[in-house]
């Protein structure tokens, strides 16, 4: 499982470099990744994270569409989007959005329910190894995957607190190239934020330049 560990990692972290430059092929790279470590996960006996990766397979397709629908053209000059008042770019990256309060709550609220759920049923039905923290893992990265998928600024932050706790979780596991690979998702994850806050801010302030008919 060493090489299909090692393989999977030179994905997953291709594909966030690719992420943090809003780039759409990041969405097809990741769906290699995340096809890989379903076997590795397998193998470790990590069934939330199994079961996370085979949504991952399906969440992939979803944000890649997604990121494909906002991308402007980059023929056509800069122009309001109506539906969140973001100026659309001309550079062919994707619009950037902010999560609102609420919209934490709910996140952090289905996250706790899902973590719960899955918990339960590892513990029930499977020879799980850490069923809490693997499920907590599983849960939390469900719901920065979907905040990715949407371009929500925000979903850096709930990668951070994914990969501190992937780190440990797969270091107590045996797991040390994963746990470094996570390792290296937080140093991205950090540097994906910083970069997006200063696209959002960007946008913002041409936003702020361009009249609103």
């Amino acid at each position: 499982m060493f090489y299909l560990e090692l393989v999977a990692s030179a994905f997953g972290a291709f594909s966030v470099y690719l992420y943090i430059r809003r780039n759409h092929w990041s969405w097809p790279v990741g769906l290699v990744q995340v096809l890989l470590f379903i076997g590795v996960f397998w193998d470790a006996k990590l069934y939330a994270d199994m079961l996370l990766h085979v949504i991952y397979a399906v969440l992939q397709v979803y944000g890649w569409w997604v990121w494909l629908a906002v991308t402007p053209s980059t023929s056509s000059p800069a122009t309001i989007d109506s539906r969140d008042g973001t100026p659309e770019r001309s550079d062919g990256t994707i619009r950037i959005q902010t999560l609102s309060f609420g919209g934490h709550i709910v996140s952090v609220a289905t996250t706790i329910l899902m973590t719960l759920l899955y918990a339960w049923l590892l513990i029930q039905y499977t020879d799980a190894s850490l069923p809490i923290p693997d499920s907590m893992v599983a849960a939390l990265s469900l719901v920065a995957q979907y905040l990715l998928a949407k371009r929500y600024l925000d979903n850096w932050l709930y990668w951070i607190v994914v990969d501190v706790l992937a780190i440990g979780l797969f270091a107590y596991k045996e797991l040390y190239l994963t746990a470094g690979l996570y390792g290296l998702f937080l140093i991205m994850a950090c540097i994906g934020y910083v970069v997006w806050r200063r696209a959002f801010r960007d946008a913002t302030a041409q936003r702020e330049e361009l009249a609103i008919p």
